[in-house]
């Protein structure tokens, strides 16, 4: 823990993030406007959950649908310009050379993004528990598992945004192949496949078992904010599904950043 605090790389990530290029006022200014209209999204949440007391799970999963749509747009290119502009700005090779470990330099790279990506999710987390809470349809597995899926999403889209950005060296490369990765293919893509198979088959359940949709990750969200509880019992609930697409996101997000890892390890040993 203390490693990770002490990783310069980490902080100057942080501050870059969070850097407004304004004056002291204007700043001051844009965070009582942040506060304001956090403060308002409450208010109109709670309020609907007031207004519409016997619908509160439909509160719920508007407010986790917004959660993980935030990840889902945002996520697969927001690590993208991590690396790429780096090497934009000629710094990237410096910083290879300096007596930084890779594991310190992509650690850095990664958890400031994927911390503050995460906010929305903990900003709206007290609205999304009440709603749950005044539910009497809403499990805690479904709460528990729509959390933990966005939180995932959001760790694995930055990884391999970050990935990508180190790969294709340019912020704009980056960016187009994550939306094309997470939105063309995993998404669209699988989705299309399915769809073309369930036609050519004539078999209309094929969307609730078929190997492609494993991966897609609204049905992913979906399955976690409808089927994670063991109350279920239809048909379309299968542990499996979700236990394999998380498997292989969290394989494919690490095998990114061990990548990269061993990579800059041979070149700074080479340096």
């Amino acid at each position: 823990m203390n490693e990770l605090l002490d990783n310069p790389i980490l902080w100057r990530e942080l501050r870059m993030l969070g850097r407004v290029h304004k004056s002291n006022g204007v700043r001051l200014t844009l965070l009582v406007l942040l506060i304001l209209c956090t403060l308002l999204i409450y208010y109109f949440f709670f309020r609907m959950t007031l207004a519409y007391q016997n619908d509160t799970d439909s509160i719920w999963y508007l407010v986790v649908w917004i959660q993980f749509l935030i990840i889902f747009f945002i996520g697969p290119a927001y690590g993208a310009n991590s690396i790429a502009k780096e090497r934009e700005q000629q710094t990237w090779d410096m910083l290879t050379l300096t007596s930084l470990r890779p594991i310190e330099i992509v650690v850095g790279k990664l958890l400031p993004r994927v911390a503050i990506l995460s906010l929305p999710i903990f900003l709206l987390m007290p609205v999304a528990l009440y709603a749950a809470i005044q539910s009497s349809k809403i499990t805690y597995w479904q709460f528990i598992g729509a959390d933990f899926f966005a939180l995932f999403a959001d760790f694995c889209f930055v990884s391999w945004s970050l990935y990508l950005s180190w790969k294709l060296k340019r912020t704009l490369y980056a960016q187009l192949a994550g939306y094309t990765l997470v939105v063309a293919l995993l998404t669209i893509g699988t989705f299309v496949i399915t769809s073309i198979l369930s036609i050519s088959s004539s078999d209309e359940n094929l969307y609730n078992y078929s190997p492609f949709l494993w991966v897609n990750p609204i049905m992913l969200f979906l399955r976690f904010t409808t089927n994670l509880s063991h109350g279920d019992t239809g048909s379309f609930y299968s542990p499996i599904y979700e236990f394999t697409g998380v498997g292989l996101y969290l394989i494919a997000a690490l095998f990114a950043l061990a990548f990269m890892t061993v990579h800059l390890r041979d070149r700074s040993e080479k340096g």
